[in-house]
């Protein structure tokens, strides 16, 4: 599934229904960095391609992302950085089997094969990114958008699956 820090519908929602019916399921994660996003390297100033769909993303894309990108620079520490953060925020959940990131080049990846050897995410950081996800990373205006005809679904906070 699709699921990382900045695209956590609808895996968190698979996850609570993994929950309830008691499954024994384990999950092949893709697009562990949001496109690229959670590797924090995009600035106002990045181009895409013509042909690299990110290319075909709306600007706020790229401006809100960065604005996201912000609010998680406190993960980037003893030496681990933000792309091994995001992949740590999805080992930390214990059905993850396996993260697959996209990997342009020899720098990528020894990068993302050393994230499990990185500091694991600390219960505190966990809960921070659990809270600015519930503010959209602080981003106001941005109304998120899905493909097909999922929306999620209303819940109270105490039902809410945090990771």
């Amino acid at each position: 599934m699709i699921w990382n820090m900045l695209e956590q519908f609808p895996g968190n929602e698979m996850l609570r229904a993994a929950d309830e019916a008691h499954a024994d399921t384990g999950y092949q994660i893709r697009v562990p960095h949001s496109s690229g996003m959670l590797e924090g390297k995009y600035t106002l100033e990045t181009t895409f391609p013509p042909k690299d769909h990110r290319s075909h993303r709306p600007r706020s894309w790229l401006v809100n992302g960065i604005e996201k990108i912000e609010t998680l620079r406190f993960l980037e520490r003893d030496g681990r950085t933000l792309g091994q953060a995001a992949i740590q925020w999805l080992l930390a959940e214990p059905r993850t089997m396996t993260v697959l990131p996209n990997i342009y080049d020899r720098e990528q990846l020894a990068e993302f094969a050393a994230a499990p050897d990185s500091a694991a995410l600390t219960a505190d950081e966990m809960a921070q990114v659990a809270e600015l996800a519930k503010t959209n990373f602080g981003v106001s205006g941005e109304t998120p958008s899905y493909k097909g005809t999922m929306t999620p679904l209303e819940r109270k906070a105490s039902a809410s699956v945090g990771v």
